[in-house]
């Protein structure tokens, strides 16, 4: 149903429209915890390592100056690491070391007022990848099991994305746009396998992006 909704929503875009606005942003995050035995001293093993580069692509109709909608593609990946934090002789050792993946596509709506904009989208397909989190699910033909290293979560429920940004003139057609992006999900499944209890991994986060948006018509 999903897929089937999706194919609709692109359809009635290349369809209808005469004027689009192809849009291109990229994200980065980094977050690093270390333990020493004074300020710009010796370093021990690394407690917390994060790293993560988003990637975004959207297409959207300009319904009116104010109004456009479209779909878009998300891509996200990055890398975790985790240190038991003991410091013991040599000091803490290394424990969890994941990368991940997560991929969105959906649709999306953006209101437009002068040079700022806010966007509001849904996650109609969206999924991740990662071993990091070594969840518990239920399966039906055993009592239960666990794949760290190799899960993919997905969601059915709550996929939302919410941009605060603006936007600044280049050259003709073309625009830097700068935005913060919100987003929340709770994914619901492991492998396609309810994840154990019924729990859900609700995950949220806050973004700064920075793109290109080309304006043409077709």
């Amino acid at each position: 149903m999903k897929k089937l909704i999706l194919a609709v929503i692109l359809a009635s875009i290349s369809l209808t429209a005469k004027d689009f606005t192809l849009t291109t942003n990229v994200g980065a995050t980094m977050l690093q915890q270390q333990v020493k035995d004074e300020v710009g001293g010796r370093s021990y093993p690394v407690l917390y390592n994060y790293t993560e580069l988003n990637l975004n692509m959207e297409v959207r109709y300009n319904i009116s100056e104010y109004l456009s909608a479209g779909a878009y593609v998300r891509y996200d990946f990055g890398n975790r690491q985790v240190s038991d934090g003991v410091l013991r002789g040599s000091g803490s050792q290394s424990r969890i070391n994941f990368d991940y993946n997560e991929s969105w596509v959906g649709p999306i709506i953006k209101g437009h007022y002068k040079d700022v904009f806010l966007g509001l989208g849904y996650g109609l397909l969206a999924t991740r990848n990662d071993g990091f989190l070594g969840i518990t699910y239920e399966n039906p033909g055993f009592f239960q099991g666990s794949s760290v290293g190799n899960e993919v979560l997905t969601t059915s429920s709550i996929a939302w994305l919410v941009q605060l940004g603006g936007k600044f003139d280049l050259i003709e057609n073309l625009e830097l746009n700068i935005m913060v992006e919100y987003r929340v999900r709770y994914y619901d499944k492991v492998n396609e396998l309810n994840i154990k209890d019924d729990y859900v991994i609700g995950t949220q986060n806050i973004t700064p992006m920075a793109g290109i948006s080309y304006n043409f018509d077709l």
